[in-house]
């Protein structure tokens, strides 16, 4: 498919842009489409902003939207034919858009989901792309289409915890759950909501070997269900079943799960919200203030207050409204912050903080009483390098997370992040990707007493220092090693220092 001149990839970027009105995040993929835009047309026709870039968490995300454009300068007062592009401009070009029109593919994404900070890459980063032509056809009918599926596996290498109980991932040789997830979105233009679609997905959880940790495999779950219109081109109304945490906080570093290898802070999801592998019913509203700052808030059935893993037995489709029985109530969660996208000249800088407040009934440490639960987070991300103008997303990225829970029902009462990561680490690999991340759980003096009371040995806290590397072997197919020294891997018994190496494909559709 040929690409489109210059002129014609530039007003595919403004329209896309007024099309989309994303609210919180581009996806890695969607950046480097229009990026490949940029890259076509010189600084004499720049107006339009390059789009943000993922910036992180883990942790991370951008955020996008029609607003954007109202700070940019005038257009030129008379029409500027851009230059043919140098073959330096043409090389840069072929490796951020893998030969494929970056505006089609824009197209093609128009309905993904909005309000998101953590998302997987767009269509043009796919394995099948439009072979055949069936995302043309889908885009026909306002119908965006994506999948996912992400085996991994971890292994401690000092072997030094053999003949002991089964504690955490990477004891022993450790395949955590891989699911397969498939979503579309259906625009409603056609029914006369032009800002209007549906989302529908499904998930099928792959196997573990071990589900005491990881929750119960092999089940086939709802991902999503929802229905989202954006009002005024700021306000975002979502309501149906759908995971807050890829929603709010942005835990996944660079805001992509293909760079996350795991995840230190999830003080969120002790809290009640909801992953991708157990979604409950959920409403949110997000609205888009100016000058990139933005606010939203949720309200959504909380998960199982027993935890994860009991929520993939007692709720294994996630197609229950209610969970009376398991003491599952509502959870509130409120955020706001400030989302600058990368652009010529400017660089990343996310900042967010949110409040989690469950209604739920949680066990209280050492009593029969029950309680609800809290959780609060505060987190920044910059981009301190930006090396190349033509592709803005590249460069180093700084973070830091603080995370605090209710000390009467959370194991984990505080964790704390330092991160850095690279997007486009050289000229030769503009889509890879590395990170290092060090991260420091302090576990909660009641349930310590509790188990101590009860003859179990506890540790006090953990440390992790971890780094990985995403490698991008092919338009839709990632491989992601991982390596992770932890002290106290186990909050309970008495653990020696793991060195956990991993390993995690990522194939998208």
């Amino acid at each position: 498919m040929s690409l489109k001149s210059s002129s014609q990839c530039h007003q595919a970027v403004i329209t896309a842009r007024l099309r989309k009105q994303q609210r919180h995040r581009l996806s890695y993929g969607g950046i480097l489409a229009l990026a490949a835009c940029w890259v076509s047309v010189p600084a004499t026709a720049q107006q339009a902003p390059v789009p943000p870039v993922a910036a992180n968490s883990p942790s991370t995300d951008v955020k996008v939207g029609v607003t954007d454009l109202a700070n940019q300068p005038p257009a030129p007062t008379a029409p500027q034919t851009p230059p043919a592009m140098t073959p330096e401009m043409q090389a840069k070009l072929a490796k951020v858009t893998f030969g494929r029109d970056p505006a089609l593919y824009q197209h093609f994404d128009r309905w993904r989901e909005k309000g998101v900070t953590t998302q997987f890459p767009g269509s043009i980063d796919s394995l099948l792309g439009d072979v055949g032509g069936f995302r043309s056809w889908l885009s026909d009918r306002d119908i965006s289409f994506e999948g996912q599926v992400g085996p991994n596996a971890v292994y401690n290498i000092l072997d030094n915890a053999k003949g002991l109980p089964r504690a955490y991932n990477g004891q022993t040789f450790t395949l955590p759950p891989a699911g397969l997830l498939l979503k579309a979105q259906f625009g409603l233009s056609s029914a006369g909501l032009p800002n209007s679609y549906i989302g529908l997905g499904v998930s099928a959880i792959g196997w573990t070997n071990f589900p005491q940790i990881n929750g119960k495999s092999g089940s086939t779950q709802l991902l999503n269900a929802y229905y989202a219109q954006t009002i005024g081109d700021r306000l975002l109304v979502k309501a149906g079943y759908f995971p807050l945490l890829f929603d709010f906080a942005g835990v996944f570093t660079g805001g992509n799960p293909v760079l996350a290898s795991g995840l230190s802070g999830l003080i969120p999801v002790q809290a009640g919200m909801t992953l991708p592998s157990s979604v409950t019913p959920a409403f949110e509203l997000s609205y888009d203030l100016k000058n990139n700052l933005y606010i939203k808030g949720a309200v959504q059935r909380s998960l199982n207050p027993a935890g994860l893993v009991a929520a993939t037995y007692s709720n294994p489709h996630s197609i229950k409204f209610l969970e009376n029985s398991t003491g599952a109530k509502v959870l509130m969660v409120g955020e706001v912050g400030y989302n600058r996208p990368a652009s010529m000249g400017t660089r990343r800088l996310w900042l967010r903080t949110g409040y989690i407040y469950n209604t739920s009934d949680y066990a209280v440490f050492g009593s029969t009483d029950k309680s609800d639960n809290q959780a609060f987070y505060i987190l920044g991300d910059y981009q301190t390098l930006q090396p190349d103008p033509m592709l803005p997303y590249r460069g180093l990225y700084l973070g830091a997370s603080a995370q605090v829970a209710a000390e009467n029902v959370n194991v984990i009462s505080q964790n704390y992040e330092l991160r850095a990561y690279w997007l486009g680490p050289t000229d030769a690999r503009p889509t890879d990707a590395i990170s290092l991340t060090a991260s420091f759980n302090k576990y909660s003096q009641d349930a310590r007493r509790q188990f101590s009371g009860v003859g179990v040995r506890t540790e006090s806290n953990q440390f992790s220092i971890g780094a990985n590397y995403a490698y991008h072997i092919r338009p839709g197919l990632y491989a992601t090693p991982s390596i992770a020294y932890i002290v106290h891997p186990s909050f309970t018994g008495k653990y020696a220092d793991a060195l956990n190496v991993g390993m995690m494909a990522t194939l998208l559709f």
